[in-house]
């Protein structure tokens, strides 16, 4: 359909239809190969605890038979051979045992080797490479293949998991050749692009499309200071293509492809055509950190945002595409020293217009921690300018035991008190979530790594392995209190399918 519309269009320039086909063709192959050199395949290897289920799932009908049929008995000692019928068959040879067996009631968690298989774009000559986190997340080996067939084994610079975004870096005599980006701020909806990597494994697959949407918000990263803001196309988006390139026609990166609509954060069946990849110019500048410094910096002011309504700020005069206000001032935050109050409509950041929820974290994040600046805010009817000293986004909360796992899919975190210190809940106990698994109870019910449990069953949940015991006695149902991140504390319901 698309490509009729572009020919009516190319027709519509006294183009004849084959030259006008060959035309769009040849801009798709132009682009492919611009970008192709620039585009790896990524093998990770990593090692898993498995918990193994019920081996007789694994172990095929006919070969359950037979061992079930034949399992004979270790010869006996002459004296106390059978005799007749029975005596000969147990004679017919030595008793094999069911190699099986000693994996029927096996629960325990076991290691496992397990690969992957993801994507990446070079960045420069010298080795460094983008992929996304969730590629190379607890990697033991990292191996790239490139376009002609060789590999190389790569290390770990950097990652970022708010962003999905990674650098690792191969040292390699070989001449590489680093991908263009470009203004990802210039893409329009309806943009012909081209997105390619090594979906299932299959190497450089080339797969084209358009631009569907822009400023994407799908909470396929679920942490607590996650940007996405992705863009949205319908060019083939599969297992494997995380860490490839979304170009358009000229063969810059606009995006790097990383998620897909699926069941999994989406809470609907999976449609093709519904893909999604992280800009460029935040590629751009994630990378940049992540080489430089290992790490990124944000900035951060400590406030709970959300987007007024269209009908309430219409209300207030307000005429703007979004405007945001705060929900809740975290304690002992930049924002709270600066005076900041739930029900501020933000006007103006460093002195320009606020025009979005996305917009604005990325403008806080992107500032340099320390620096001082000024805001001005709706308070009521009356503007107030405040000026606040930009603070540092802290880091992930990593955990100072082992979690605790448990089969509604939570990783558990006991709370301790520095725990509590970093998270402002000083005084509480209970089991910090630390991870959450797609598809799981626990994801369905809308918990979020970084949220406290406080009850399970209105009964205390004082610790992780506390949470977890009372999780594992609560049937198919499990009521929990939980403190989210933003300080609201409030009731979900886990069900079991």
């Amino acid at each position: 359909m698309w490509v009729a519309v572009v020919i009516g269009s190319l027709l519509a320039s006294g183009l004849a239809p084959v030259a006008a086909e060959d035309q769009l063709s040849e801009a798709f192959v132009k682009a492919a190969e611009r970008i192709a050199p620039s585009v790896v395949a990524i093998r990770v290897t990593k090692t898993e605890q498995v918990s193994a289920p019920s081996f007789e799932f694994f172990e095929p009908p006919e070969l359950r038979r037979f061992f079930r049929e034949y399992r004979f008995r270790f010869p006996s000692p002459p004296s106390e051979e059978p005799e007749g019928e029975e005596g000969l068959q147990e004679r017919r040879g030595p008793r094999r045992l069911d190699p099986f067996d000693r994996w029927r009631d096996r629960t325990e968690p076991v290691p496992v080797p397990q690969q992957g298989v993801g994507s990446g774009v070079i960045l420069t000559q010298d080795g460094h490479i983008v992929t996304n986190s969730h590629v190379v997340k607890d990697a033991e080996k990292i191996e790239v293949l490139f376009y002609d067939g060789e590999t190389a084994e790569a290390k770990l610079v950097g990652t970022d998991p708010n962003s999905d975004l990674a650098v690792i870096k191969v040292d390699t005599e070989r001449e590489l050749t680093a991908a263009r980006f470009a203004d990802s701020q210039r893409l329009r909806v309806g943009q012909w692009v081209l997105a390619i990597g090594s979906p299932f494994g299959l190497t450089h697959s080339v797969s084209a499309g358009i631009i569907s949407g822009l400023q994407r918000n799908v909470g396929a990263i679920r942490r607590r200071f996650a940007y996405e803001s992705f863009i949205q196309t319908d060019a083939d988006i599969n297992q494997g293509s995380s860490g490839g390139a979304l170009v358009n026609l000229d063969g810059e990166v606009v995006g790097i492809c990383v998620a897909i609509a699926s069941e999994n954060f989406m809470g609907v069946a999976p449609y093709p055509g519904t893909g999604f990849a992280i800009p460029a110019d935040r590629v751009r500048d994630v990378t940049r950190q992540l080489i430089d410094r290992g790490k990124v910096v944000r900035g951060f002011l400590g406030v709970v945002l959300r987007v007024l309504d269209r009908a309430e700020a219409s209300r207030r005069g307000l005429e703007v595409k979004e405007a945001v206000v705060v929900v809740e001032v975290l304690p002992n935050s930049p924002a709270d020293q600066a005076g900041f109050e739930a029900k501020d409509v933000i006007l103006r950041y460093q002195g320009e217009g606020v025009t979005g929820l996305d917009e604005f974290r990325s403008r806080v994040a992107a500032t340099k921690p320390g620096t001082e600046t000024e805001l001005t805010v709706l308070r009521g009817d009356q503007e107030v300018t405040l000026k606040v000293t930009i603070g540092e986004q802290p880091e992930p909360v990593t955990a100072a035991e082992a979690p605790v796992s448990s089969d509604w899919g939570l990783q558990l975190q006991t709370l301790t008190d520095d725990l509590a210190e970093q998270m402002d809940c000083q005084g509480l106990s209970g089991a910090l979530v630390t991870d959450v698994q797609p598809g799981s109870p626990a994801d369905e019910a809308g918990l979020e790594p970084g949220d406290l449990i406080l009850e399970v069953s209105r009964e205390a949940a004082a610790s992780a392995e506390a949470c977890a015991q009372a999780l594992s006695q609560a049937g198919d149902k499990a009521l929990v209190r939980v403190r989210q991140a933003s300080g609201e504390t409030l009731y979900k319901t886990l069900t079991k399918r």
